[in-house]
């Protein structure tokens, strides 16, 4: 019976309804973990973004999306938990959090490497050691400085330093 829309009540935000002619709030259906609606009345939840991940369920805010941390990297939108977020691979590495692919993780420069998938920084070669190798993902590749030969720099790329 009533006469026009303004006795109709919104859905309260972290909710979501398509439904009409509702008779109670049992229409409201809570936002799922890694969705988030601001607003009341909304007729849709909004993913995370790709990058992001939230665990929150009935999130009412986007500050609920967590970035994907140093490291790693995720192309899913809406994504529900940090395992969405993939590692840079070994030899490679990012500072970024919250990076949406792997065009983020940077190649280690010649005299670094490292060994881990999703490292946030190189490791330098040693003092008295050396490497041509760019995106080396293993120590091994941190050559001794030749016989009658010292290096003070770690980090070296190549033999006359």
């Amino acid at each position: 019976g009533a006469s026009n829309a303004s006795t109709c009540s919104y859905c309260a935000a972290g909710t979501f309804s398509t439904g009409t002619g509702a008779e109670s709030d049992s229409v409201c259906s809570t936002c799922v973990a890694g969705s988030y609606s601001t607003a009341s009345g909304a007729n849709q939840c909004e993913l995370c973004s790709a990058g992001l991940f939230s665990t929150v369920k009935g999130a009412a805010s986007i500050s609920t999306c967590t970035p994907c941390f140093a490291g790693t990297f995720s192309i899913v939108a809406g994504a529900s938990n940090a395992s969405t977020c993939s590692y840079c691979a070994a030899g490679t590495f990012s500072t970024g959090t919250g990076a949406e692919s792997d065009s983020v993780c940077s190649t280690c420069v010649a005299g670094s490497y490292s060994t881990a998938s999703g490292a946030n920084q190189c490791e330098l070669c040693s003092a008295g050691l050396f490497s041509t190798v760019k995106g080396a993902a293993s120590i091994s590749t941190c050559t001794p400085c030749f016989a009658g030969t010292f290096s003070i720099v770690a980090g070296a790329s190549n033999a006359s330093t």
